[in-house]
């Protein structure tokens, strides 16, 4: 039979009012220290990890039992807690998100931007002008062929009818062909 886990909450938030202020906190919330509790924070994250997760829960160690006091930097060691501090690691404050705002350049970045879609705008402008110039010079190079063909088969019938006139003679045929000739020049 599998081990049912569960977290023991508590009704209240354990803080107590000495440590406790108005202002927010990254703290989710305080639970009784319990290894129930412990091992249940462990599962979450083992859980998280096969979830392949950017978050995980975070314990540190608060409410310090009778005769003992928080350390430096507001650690306590597990056995001298009476609740366990939930933080989620990994996620962001809307402090944190305000400091990343305010540190943001709007205006410079809004220009940056702006120039680059000018620059893009402009050498878009500049590639149709390439491309334009490339489709005039093949129709340029397709018409300089077809008339080196036919400059080809003139000079070819040139000298056909000039053979003919050497074999036969000035003829009918001979002046209609020359004029056929001069009719493609």
């Amino acid at each position: 039979m599998k081990k049912t886990m569960m977290i023991e909450l508590p009704k209240e938030n354990m803080t107590n009012g000495k440590f406790r202020t108005d202002h927010k906190t990254l703290q989710f919330c305080v639970i009784p220290n319990t290894e129930s509790n412990r091992d249940s924070i462990r599962h979450f994250n083992k859980l998280a990890k096969q979830q392949n997760s950017f978050f995980r829960l975070k314990m540190r160690y608060r409410c310090p039992k009778e005769g003992k006091h928080y350390g430096f930097g507001g650690s306590i060691p597990c056995e001298d807690a009476n609740g366990i501090g939930v933080y989620v690691d990994g996620a962001f404050s809307g402090r944190d998100v305000d400091r990343v705002y305010d540190s943001i350049d709007y205006v410079g970045l809004v220009s940056q931007i702006e120039g680059k879609d000018k620059e893009i705008k402009e050498k878009d402008a500049e590639m149709d002008k390439v491309l334009l110039e490339n489709l005039k010079l093949r129709e340029e190079i397709s018409i300089l062929k077809s008339e080196m063909t036919r400059n080809q088969a003139i000079e070819h019938l040139e000298s056909a009818c000039g053979d003919y006139k050497n074999e036969i003679g000035g003829d009918e045929v001979y002046q209609e062909m020359c004029e056929l000739v001069g009719t493609l020049h």
